[in-house]
């Protein structure tokens, strides 16, 4: 079997990602790893340091939200979440055909670019997905519901428009904040992926405590 020269760590600036980084590094050797967070900053501080400490390994850094399409990745979700065209966008990449979606894929994009041999997931899945305060969206929504029964029942149609569009944003938001189609159409394109580049290995780190949910 040949060596694993490229190691992708997805979260690999953050507290644990960061030590399975250095750990990588010391042990294995690879020719290249590419470190993958969320922020820009944590990632070229967490390089200045790691190039310094393993002169023999070639570092590379990316960021952004691996969860969403390329374009999107530097947004935050709450403003995505504002405008009607982007939660359109979100709802075809999380339920409409496979394909589509993963061409769009920024995680599919990082896969592609550097094909590692392995990638090591450090991200904890469950606060990325599950913790998008759908409760609070699930309560604006049922009540929003009541209103309309009420604007129908007096037949109020200028209060109708106005609800609407509130109605239209909660419930569609509402459904792209669902954690289990986000973690399946997660899990297809980085499959998919995987297999496209010939990458061996997907090995994903867990946490104890609430880290421990969803996909860790």
């Amino acid at each position: 079997m040949k060596p694993d020269r490229c190691i992708l760590v997805l979260g690999g600036a953050g507290l644990v990602g960061a030590q399975i980084v250095r750990a990588i590094a010391r042990e294995m050797e690879p020719a290249r790893i590419i470190v993958a967070s969320l922020y820009r900053g944590e990632v070229r501080e967490f390089l200045h340091d790691a190039r310094r400490e393993f002169c023999n390994v070639e570092f590379i850094g990316a960021w952004g939200d691996v969860f969403v399409r390329d374009e999107f990745k530097e947004e935050n979700r709450r403003r995505l979440l504002q405008t009607r065209a982007r939660r359109n966008a979100l709802y075809q990449d999380l339920f409409g055909p496979i394909d589509d979606a993963y061409d769009r894929s920024g995680l599919a994009q990082l896969i592609r670019q550097y094909k590692p041999d392995v990638i090591v997931d450090c991200i904890n899945t469950a606060t990325a997905i599950s913790y998008q305060d759908i409760d609070s969206l699930g309560k604006q929504t049922h009540d929003l519901l009541e209103q309309l029964n009420q604007i129908v029942d007096h037949q109020d149609l200028a209060g109708l428009e106005a609800l609407g569009r509130d109605l239209e944003q909660n419930v569609s938001s509402l459904l792209i904040s669902q954690s289990l189609p986000q973690l399946i159409r997660h899990v297809q394109v980085i499959h998919r992926a995987m297999g496209e580049c010939g990458t061996r290995l997907y090995l994903k780190v867990g946490t104890t405590g609430t880290g421990g949910m969803g996909l860790n």
